[in-house]
């Protein structure tokens, strides 16, 4: 069961809680003699909300992040919500229309919390508005990878799944395209995206499993150099291929012509 609170630490994921779900903090742990002109500031956004403020000493700190690195600051805060395909898409109706141009993040099996955090942040970044992941075989949403998302995945909205393949019919049944991530794919510059899609990253040694495989719309790919390693990480190509996809949506794309 997921615990009701859960510290988050580190500057970048405390600041952007503050600022996406203030109502969320309980209470902020500052090391007492901590020397940072952001202090301050937090400590004004604090009291501003309301917020209990508790000065620490390091070992209260390690204590409370269980061994994390908290950079001196840390926030008790109730778990963030995690939602069901279904009850995500009853939420956000007009997703569903292609004038919207939503744009889903999936990852299959991604077992690296910073390769998930990872792509959380580039996500965001390039206008994604959820990630969703199955329940099993995946890096859970912890601190670790919060840390690595830079506090995106506290703007984020998650979607918890236990069939990424079952979801994924789902999504095509609620108007989505399905756009899977492997090397053997279309190069992407040549791709033109329909909306609203969810791009499913696959793991990071096996790639996107035969069944999800099958239940995308297109296989789509980086170029890489020939003299390259065997393949981009995850995140890597994660991160083309979503701006790419967020170029196309803003209009700001050219196709490669053959």
């Amino acid at each position: 069961m997921k615990p009701q609170v859960e510290c988050v630490c580190g500057w970048h994921p405390v600041e952007e809680l503050l600022a996406a779900e203030p109502g969320r903090v309980r209470e902020l742990w500052l090391l007492h003699e901590k020397k940072d002109p952001r202090v301050s500031q937090l400590v004004d956004k604090a009291r501003a909300l309301a917020l209990r403020i508790r000065w620490a000493r390091r070992g209260e700190l390690d204590r409370l992040a269980r061994g994390a690195a908290h950079q001196g600051v840390a926030a008790l805060a109730d778990a963030k919500r995690i939602y069901e395909l279904k009850q995500w898409l009853d939420l956000h109706p007009a997703g569903k229309s292609a004038a919207v141009k939503m744009v889903l993040a999936a990852v299959d099996e991604i077992e690296d919390p910073q390769n998930l955090g990872a792509i959380a942040r580039s996500a965001l970044c390039l206008g994604a508005r959820a990630l969703l992941a199955p329940q099993r075989r995946q890096a859970p949403v912890t601190a670790a990878a919060v840390r690595a998302s830079a506090g995106a995945l506290e703007k984020m909205d998650v979607i918890s799944v236990g069939n990424l393949a079952q979801a994924l019919r789902d999504l095509k049944s609620a108007g989505f395209w399905i756009y899977g991530a492997d090397r053997a794919g279309l190069n992407v510059k040549k791709v033109s995206f329909n909306f609203p899609l969810a791009l499913v990253i696959g793991s990071e040694h096996k790639g996107l499993r035969p069944l999800v495989r099958s239940h995308c719309d297109e296989i789509v790919s980086v170029a890489q150099d020939s003299g390259g390693v065997e393949s981009l990480n995850a995140a890597c190509a994660a991160t083309v291929l979503l701006h790419e996809i967020y170029s196309q949506a803003s209009g700001a794309s050219k196709k490669v012509v053959e």
